[in-house]
């Protein structure tokens, strides 16, 4: 996310050798795109794809493709349009399949399910949720997403508008998501933003 050139999306691939990292090219993604709010990211190490989420009317996840430093565009991707969202977060279930959790810019909380192939091809399917006010306020942009490989589900976290965080759990079937009422955590954890990570050899998430 470059600041200083009309808020555009940019990515690089970098080779670690020891304590060296060697950077490719600096490279473009979605031109014709300016003015992006933030984007998320997730790679899948089995089917090798990159998924992209960005914030900024239209909405849209990308899928690239990676060739040793070179980064490859896929231009069929997923769209949503009429709205900016002001946080968002991606994740890979490492199966071919994402799930997006986005909160718009009305304090609306959605999921939106997904696909890619092998070339990085994004089906976006529709949104669900529309739990309402928990972005309402300042500060209160921000949300987060963890996937669980055990049961199969993410589970996904967000500020709420009484400085609380919630957490929601989202399922997929296909290009279909379902998720719970977001509950609440049993700490005030203020304005600041929240993440989530899973833990596999444990089997809960943090």
């Amino acid at each position: 996310k470059q600041w200083n050139n009309n808020e555009g999306l940019y990515a690089q691939v970098g080779t670690v050798s020891g304590t060296t990292i060697t950077f490719g090219t600096n490279t473009r993604i979605r031109s014709g795109v300016s003015n992006i709010s933030w984007c998320s990211c997730d790679y899948d190490a089995t089917n090798e794809v990159v998924v992209i989420a960005h914030g900024r009317d239209p909405v849209e996840v990308i899928g690239l493709t990676i060739s040793g430093t070179v980064i490859t565009e896929n231009t069929t991707r997923g769209v949503i349009s009429g709205y900016n969202c002001g946080a968002g977060a991606i994740r890979s279930d490492q199966q071919g399949g994402f799930m997006f959790l986005k909160i718009r810019n009305n304090g609306d909380l959605y999921f939106s399910a997904g696909t890619y192939t092998s070339g990085g091809a994004i089906t976006l399917g529709a949104e669900e949720g529309g739990y309402g006010g928990y972005n309402t306020g300042t500060y209160r942009t921000n949300c987060a997403l963890t996937y669980d490989p055990d049961s199969n589900k993410w589970v996904g976290t967000a500020l709420d508008g009484t400085t609380a965080t919630r957490v929601t759990i989202a399922y997929r079937s296909g290009t279909s998501s379902s998720m719970t009422n977001p509950g609440l955590l049993s700490y005030a954890s203020g304005n600041g933003p929240n993440a989530i990570v899973y833990d596999t050899a444990n089997d809960y998430f943090i």
